[in-house]
């Protein structure tokens, strides 16, 4: 639903169990990004700090560095709470909140979509970027993946300049 190119959005894809691991590194090619969601699978293992941690040096690492000035966008998708890689004389909870804030630092927004009864509406609060008139519903929590349709269009408004 977004419009894609050298000029225009493009993706990076990770996935986070007890480590993080780049799917698809900065890409506009539609196929190549549904490809690299579709390798993703659950675990019962979460660092949605290492998530982040990654998404921080894919940002620093932008390719040819001519997009320094576009928006920095992080929807991150979970359905479930950090449960390894606490941080030294940290929760579990402010691991994953401390690496979400060095992102939101960047700056990026960062949108926090939670799936299921394993991961709170207060995780994805913390970790996403504070609402504002712009981008209302920042964080939220559905059922099932299916749910989430519905905040797509809240998404595609909040991030793009104009309809694709």
């Amino acid at each position: 639903m977004f419009s894609l190119g050298a000029d225009a959005a493009r993706f990076s894809v990770v996935s986070f169990a007890r480590d993080a691991t780049t799917r698809v590194p900065w890409s506009y090619d539609p196929a190549l990004i549904s490809a690299g969601i579709d390798e993703m699978s659950t675990s019962k293992k979460t660092s949605i700090s290492d998530g982040f941690a990654r998404a921080r040096e894919l940002f620093a690492d932008d390719g040819d560095g001519s997009r320094t000035d576009a928006a920095k966008i992080v929807l991150f998708l979970s359905d479930g709470e950090q449960t390894v890689d606490k941080a030294v004389n940290k929760t579990l909870f402010q691991t994953a909140v401390d690496a979400a804030q060095l992102v939101k630092d960047l700056p990026a927004t960062v949108f926090a979509w939670g799936i299921g009864g394993k991961v709170s509406l207060e995780t994805l609060q913390a970790i996403a970027t504070s609402p504002s008139n712009a981008s209302p519903d920042t964080a939220v929590l559905e059922d099932d993946v299916a749910e989430l349709r519905a905040y797509l269009a809240l998404l595609e408004g909040a991030v793009c300049n104009e309809s694709p």
